[in-house]
């Protein structure tokens, strides 16, 4: 990932759907910190799918009820 590239479109939200371990934990930390965007790291597997959407679905909405259903 260019975390560069990513931060120079201003984002409101950072989604990392991929592999969770230290490094990418240590990347998400530091870009939340110096750039000050929230950075949401989701683990990526496909056994953990359904998982993985919701978190991003409260990430990006909240408690949207309408997307809850």
């Amino acid at each position: 990932m260019n975390i560069q590239a990513v931060t120079a479109a201003k984002p409101d939200l950072i989604v990392d759907v991929g592999t969770v371990n230290e490094t990418y934990v240590s990347l998400a930390n530091k870009v939340q910190e110096r750039k000050d965007v929230p950075y949401v790291l989701i683990d990526g597997r496909f056994s953990r799918t359904q998982d993985s959407l919701r978190q991003v679905e409260l990430a990006a909405f909240g408690n949207s009820p309408a997307l809850s259903e």
